[in-house]
């Protein structure tokens, strides 16, 4: 999704945070899927890469890691 961002690319970011979103989705991560969908529809909307596009990874990323840990979490019990 960075490089598709970095390029200036909403479309390819757009295609990338939809499958990321269906993946989560399917997964039981929901936050992760929700910011995804909302970047999607951001970038849908606004015909470019959204200018909060860094932060809006990195929340993606932190929810992801948090999932990783709920996940390792039950690997241990």
């Amino acid at each position: 999704m960075e490089d598709g961002a970095l390029m200036g690319a909403h479309d390819i970011l757009a295609v990338s945070a939809h499958r990321l979103a269906g993946s989560s989705a399917s997964l039981g991560a929901s936050e992760v899927a929700l910011l995804c969908r909302s970047l999607e529809t951001a970038c849908a909307s606004q015909k470019q890469v959204p200018a909060d596009w860094q932060q809006r990874l990195t929340a993606i990323t932190r929810a992801c890691d948090a999932f990783d840990e709920r996940l390792e979490a039950l690997e241990l019990d």
